[in-house]
């Protein structure tokens, strides 16, 4: 949430007839009322040392509820304004968390592991009357978790004419044809609007964690730490832009080559049309892609040097060390970062949407510290 927002912001550049102005942000309604939000959590844990302190393990059992959520309601343009921010609803987190840590060799070789998971389920637990909120993609709706994708159930493409059921329309006398996306009809009424809509994916993962093993041998370290998340979806805008209805000149080459073209052509990539009335590339399940990914986050190497060196050189410690880091992500997701999805600060309705951020970045550095 943005600063002062309960006051009503104003912003410079809102020009009028050539000449410069002041006027109020799209989002810069006061609200007076507004208050921070207030959390009761409950946590319950052990610690548990075993053989001879080589192992030790961690667990813990919370739950969280936060009341008076902070959100943007979005408002009608006849307001002059696209959202107010205001206190809304209630949220409930809970979850396990585990963590070990093994001695795995204490000898003139030494191998310590440390591993992580963590289990959380969200669920928004009320709504002012009950009633959904909704921005872009994302949807707010009691009994379900905050981060859910709003959309279309997509479920293929119609090889050619004869498999359109019917009179099969969108509501606005333009029927589908074929080459055209099927989507689910959810009310069997023959007519795909928003009625059809439903929760189509969500950002939540199951389990994240990480694992980090460190191992030394005389003067020799290497420490590597490889973090994971499990079960999350992520809503693939960038691909939307690049696979929807023919405007983007560089669609990825199985989009290109497997795009229907002609009466029975069995593929899941709708025709590519510029504008194709029927909306192929409407927000749907299409678009709703597996998160999960495992990152080797940092692998790091370092030598001590002896001290008959440091002695020669009068300091008290020499060290090189060589540093990768995001060297290496396995995952199935189609965009460039399963870890760099849009968060958005002003609306934290809208998470997991990856409108093509920049992804994490390659780095190796080489560094000597010197200690006097």
């Amino acid at each position: 949430m943005g600063d002062f927002v309960s006051q009503g912001l104003f912003q410079a550049g809102e020009n009028y007839i050539g000449q410069g102005g002041v006027g109020p942000t799209s989002n810069g309604l006061p609200n007076s009322n507004l208050s921070w939000e207030s959390t009761n959590q409950f946590d319950i844990g052990f610690d548990l040392s075993l053989l001879n302190n080589r192992v030790f393990i961690i667990g813990d059992y919370y739950r969280k509820k936060t009341y008076d959520l902070l959100f943007n309601v979005d408002l009608p343009g006849t307001s002059g304004y696209s959202s107010i921010t205001t206190n809304l609803g209630e949220m409930e987190n809970k979850g396990l968390e585990f963590s070990i840590t093994t001695k795995n060799l204490v000898g003139n070789i030494k191998w310590t592991t440390e591993a992580n998971i963590t289990y959380n389920k969200n669920m928004i637990l009320s709504l002012p009357n009950g009633e959904d909120q909704f921005s872009g993609i994302g949807i707010v709706r009691e009994g379900e978790a905050l981060g859910s994708f709003y959309g279309y159930i997509f479920d293929g493409v119609f090889a050619s004419d004869q498999d359109v059921p019917e009179g099969l329309t969108t509501g606005g006398g333009i029927n589908f044809e074929g080459g055209d996306a099927i989507f689910k009809n959810v009310n069997s009424d023959n007519i795909i609007n928003e009625k059809d809509m439903s929760i189509i994916g969500n950002a939540q993962p199951d389990f994240v964690g990480g694992v980090g093993n460190t191992i030394s041998y005389k003067n020799f370290n290497l420490n590597v730490l490889l973090t994971y998340s499990i079960g999350n979806d992520i809503y693939n805008s960038l691909e939307q832009m690049r696979a929807g209805n023919g405007f983007s000149p560089n669609p990825r080459p199985y989009v290109y080559e497997n795009t229907w073209r002609k009466q029975g052509d069995q593929t899941d990539v709708p025709v590519n049309w510029m504008v194709k009335p029927v909306g192929n590339d409407r927000n749907s399940s299409r678009w709703v892609e597996d998160g999960s990914y495992l990152r080797i986050k940092t692998v790091t190497l370092g030598y001590n040097f002896n001290d008959e060196l440091l002695r020669k050189l009068k300091v008290e410690s020499l060290k090189i060390v060589l540093t990768g880091q995001n060297i290496w992500t396995f995952t199935n997701y189609l965009g460039y970062d399963p870890e760099v999805v849009t968060t958005s600060s002003e609306n934290s309705r809208q998470f997991g949407i990856d409108n093509a951020r920049m992804p994490i970045p390659t780095t190796y550095m080489l560094s000597l510290n010197v200690g006097f």
